[in-house]
């Protein structure tokens, strides 16, 4: 019979694993759908709610961006969990129905609209 003393940390992992795409290892993915003029931002803010989080837009000499910062400190943990991304974006391309988004289970979801880009009107004809 083997005896073993219990470890001094009461919980000791053993062994484990995640099984999780590599993707998913990664803090944010754009999704765009081939017929649609919406493009899903999907950002991982594991830790914050929405409350935490501030999207914004901001513009320096060259380039338009879109700002998702937020941060809050788990009072059980003691860490701070964060995010902080910058991407860039023609706002003059992006629909008047704006951006919006939502926070859930610990995923940020951002969709954009984009405007339907115009037909040019050409006038095609057969030459004789």
């Amino acid at each position: 019979m083997d005896f073993r003393l219990p470890p001094k940390n009461p919980l000791t992992l053993v062994t484990g694993s995640v099984n999780r795409n590599l993707k998913d290892m990664y803090p944010y993915e754009i999704i765009r759908r081939d017929n649609d003029n919406e493009v899903i931002v999907v950002h991982n803010v594991v830790g914050l709610s929405k409350d935490d989080i501030k999207i914004s837009v901001d513009r320096d000499n060259e380039y338009d961006y879109l700002v998702i910062a937020g941060e809050r400190k788990n009072e059980v943990t003691d860490k701070i969990y964060k995010v902080d991304s910058r991407f860039i974006i023609d706002l003059d391309d992006i629909d008047n129905s704006g951006v919006e988004y939502k926070v859930e289970d610990g995923l940020l979801y951002i969709y954009i609209k984009f405007k339907t880009p115009e037909k040019p009107d050409i006038n095609i004809k057969y030459r004789q």
